[in-house]
Formats: C-alpha cells, structure tokens, sequence
C-alpha cells in the first residue's frame, strides 16, 4: 500500500530537552561503566594519558586527556544528543550511539561540562538541565568564560598541554544517593572504578602488541592492568581461531578466539587469585571474555550455553569482534551488554565443551593421585547401594596397623572409636564451601613437607631394604611426595 503524504498536514511534535535529559538518566549505567564510557571516547581521541580526580571533599570529578581535543563544531556535536548510527566510524573507534558522553555522565552528576583544547585554542560547553528547566528554554548550553575555565584546569597539567579535553561531573548526588559520609563513599566507590578500569582496559594498559600503550591515574597515581586470563602462569590450550561472520552488509569479518586454562587455585597466591576474580570467585568468572577492539565489553558468562560448574571453572576465552558487529552482537549504549548471533552460538557450543573437559581433567587428574589403587591410602572411597558415597579411615593402612598393633585391647577398642568417631564428623560442608570460595585447603604446606622428609629419613635410618622402599613408594603419605622419595633415595645411594 502506497501512502500519499501530501494529503497530511505536517504537525511538529518536538520533545523538550529537559525530558530527554532526564528520561536518559536511568539507562542502567553504574559509576564504573559511566567513567569506563568516558575513557573510550579519550582512547577514540588518541590520548596516551588519561588523568581522573576526585578530591574526597569536593562534590565533583574531572577526567582529562592528552587527546587531540575538539574545536568549537566538533564540541558542540560531541554535546550534542545521538548522532547518525550510519555513518563510517574508524575501526579502531570504540564509541557506538554518540550518546556516552551525555547519557554516562547523567547517571551520574547534576551538571556536565567539557572543556576542550585543540591547536592551542579552548572551547567549553556545559549541560545544565537546571538551568534549562528554569528558564524554560530548549537544547541551550552554556559556554564558559576564561575564569571558569581557568578555575576548572587549577591542580592540573591541562594548561600545558597543546591539546586534551576536561569532562567535569559536579553535584554527585545520583552518584552518591542514599550515603551520608558523602567522602568516604566517593573513595570506596572511585576504588571500585579503578579496578573496573583495570580491567576493562587491561589490554590498553599493557600496551599489548598492536595498540599504543595509555597510562590512566587516579588522583596522580598510576593504575597497572589486571589481565583476567594470567597469561604468565596460564595455558594457551589452542592455537587462536578465527571465525568468519558476514556483516549486515554482507562482508565477512573475521570474530578471534583464543581459549585459556588457569592454574589451580593451589598454584596460585592470593595477589593473583584477587586479580583473576576480586571479590567473586572463580567459578562465577569463569566463561567468555568478550573484547570490541581490544577492549573488554562482557565477561564470565557463557551466554546460557552451559552451566558453570566447579570443576569447569578454570576455563576462560577471549573473543575479539570488531566494531563493524554490533548490530549482531546487540551491544546496548554502555557497551556493558552484548548476545551473539546465531552463527556465532554454533561455534561457540564446540568451544565451551572442549575447555570445560579440559578444565574438569585437571581436578581428574588430581582425584586419582589421592585415590590411585596402586597407592594404600589413609581414606577410602566407598559407594553404598543407594549411591551414596562414603569416606572412611583405611583400617588395614600399615601406619595405622603398627599403631594398633601397639596397643592392649582396651585401648585398640578406644582407639578403634575415635577412628569411628573422625569418619563421621568430617566437616565436609564446610569443606565443600571453603573450595567454593577458591580457599587453599593446607593438605600439602612446607610444614607436612618438613615433617614428611624427617620422616623418611627415621625410617631409612633404621631399615633401608626393598620393602621398605616399596612401602615408602605405595604407601600414604610418603607416596604423595614421589619426587621427595626419589630425592632421598639419591642422596644415600640406596637406589
């Protein structure tokens, strides 16, 4: 049906701004993914440092950049709400609706103003959706005088610099809603931002192969990146893949995977096991680590593809995707959230399998060390015919046995109690939620080492023949330290 407009009459139906500013408020931003937003459009603007101050007793935070700043057209487009989701943007760009600027800093702050330097020539602008509802007035921004401006780059190197922008938040209320210690809110939360930064910005901050390093500060102290993958202690458990995905307009783009299987949570120190998942844990991180143009976008999820479990929870990939893909991946405007497309979630299901049994081999590989049936064990594993499994002491271990065999019979049956006794109060729960929490349980300290050494040394003192060895080999807990029994041996010339 083709619809004649020229028989309508045009009505314009303009929204007024201070609507539009405050129905853009609540799009879901936190104060980590507002700044985060922020920091794209200074790395978009080639800046290599990128300075952020929250003075704990001043209503107010500046970031400011080195960029290549914004003349007087470019900052009031920049200022400006939306822009055409059509045009061309660099490859490298990591804005997506020209709605950041705005939309984060509105989530967060009463009043927005940017200041801006290119060729040595200033320019500001300010939002204040204030200002703008009294006086009754439509899209009006105000420009600052020299004073402001001045007053606004005090306690800064913006003067000095050739070029670079100043995004200034100031009245933090939203930011701040529901606290009454309003400085020690700011610190726990601007502490919050800086590891968010740290992260999502990680491959940035390390100035990994093909990206210009940047360095980001907070309060003039510089921030190190967080690299959710541990590259230096981890396994790269394959060669990088690439998968071809057509565009709307119907190119091909190739989607980057690389697939990564952390340290057990034993192999790790706490430094490292708060810089893999913070105050999480690493069963709810593990998953998909999902980067547009080098930044990270998503993270621990598979996307409902699979179940997270605890013994897959050492598995992480890394996805790159251009910024040519957003329409597929649904990225929403705070670049916080994206889905897959269909020709994606295919390859993806292959991917997860294959690195969660990668994973779940590595606690395999230790449950059979601890229940090896070459090896006599202090505990042993038993499955009723309900299926129920049961752990109890290995009566007939010859550690135990040569104890017994110590003792008079009133004692054996105490003894033979207390055995009962230790089966039955294990603190299994407790257990089970400490390995959840990735907390080391301290079966394998230098302690027990020290004590296991001495030991072996007592026993070969007093009889070093075959049997002996071969107990020593087979038998708990020596036969957990093998490469221990092995050292010894060499150094008395027994084997």
């Amino acid at each position: 049906m083709i619809i004649d407009h020229a028989r309508f009459e045009e009505v314009e139906i303009a929204p007024r701004a201070i609507d539009i500013m405050n129905a853009t408020r609540s799009m879901g931003y936190t104060t980590e993914s507002a700044i985060a937003d922020i920091i794209d459009n200074s790395i978009s603007a080639n800046a290599k440092k990128i300075s952020i101050y929250f003075p704990p007793s001043a209503d107010i935070i500046k970031i400011i950049d080195d960029g290549d700043g914004m003349s007087s057209d470019e900052l009031k487009n920049a200022m400006r709400y939306g822009c055409d989701l059509n045009y061309k943007r660099e490859d490298s760009d990591l804005g997506r609706f020209g709605l950041g600027l705005k939309t984060a800093s509105f989530s967060q702050c009463e009043v927005l103003t940017v200041i801006s330097k290119k060729n040595g020539r200033t320019n500001s602008l300010r939002w204040d959706p204030t200002y703008i509802e009294k006086n009754g007035c439509g899209w009006i921004a105000l420009s600052l005088q020299p004073e402001e401006i001045f007053k606004y780059s005090l306690d800064t190197k913006f003067d000095a610099q050739h070029s670079g922008t100043i995004v200034i938040w100031e009245n933090l209320s939203l930011m701040l809603a529901g606290e009454s210690d309003y400085s020690s809110a700011l610190s726990l939360k601007m502490e919050s931002v800086r590891n968010h930064i740290r992260l999502v910005f990680h491959r940035f901050l390390s100035g990994e192969d093909g990206l210009s390093k940047i360095e980001i500060s907070f309060n003039d102290k510089v921030i190190q990146p967080i690299d959710p993958f541990l590259k230096s202690k981890s396994m790269q458990i394959s060669d990088v893949q690439k998968i071809l995905v057509p565009e709307l307009g119907g190119n091909e783009v190739s989607v980057s995977i690389k697939r990564y299987l952390l340290p057990s949570v034993s192999k790790l120190s706490k430094t490292e096991l708060n810089m893999l998942c913070g105050d999480s844990t690493l069963a709810r991180t593990q998953g998909f680590y999902v980067y547009r143009n080098k930044r990270l976008l998503v993270w621990g999820t598979w996307f409902r593809l699979a179940l997270k479990t605890n013994t897959s929870k050492l598995s992480r990939i890394q996805i790159d995707i251009p910024s040519s893909l957003d329409k597929l991946w649904s990225l929403d405007v705070k670049k916080s959230t994206a889905k897959p497309p269909e020709i994606i979630r295919k390859n993806l299901k292959s991917l997860i399998h294959y690195s969660q049994n990668t994973s779940k081999n590595t606690f395999i590989a230790k449950s059979k060390l601890e229940l090896h049936s070459k090896i006599n064990h202090f505990w042993e594993r038993t499955i009723s015919s309900d299926e129920s499994i049961n752990y109890q002491i290995n009566k007939a271990h010859p550690l135990i046995l040569e104890f017994s065999d110590k003792l008079s019979n009133d004692q054996r049956k105490v003894f033979e109690r207390l055995l009962f006794d230790l089966e039955q109060f294990i603190p299994i729960n407790q257990m089970f939620l400490d390995m959840e929490d990735e907390k080391t349980i301290g079966f394998a300290s230098d302690e027990m080492e020290c004590s296991i050494r001495q030991e072996i040394g007592e026993i070969l003192d007093r009889d070093h023949s075959k049997t002996i060895i071969q107990i020593l080999k087979t038998v708990e807990p020596f036969a957990r330290y093998p490469e221990l029994v092995e050292e010894i041996l060499n150094q008395r010339g027994i084997l």
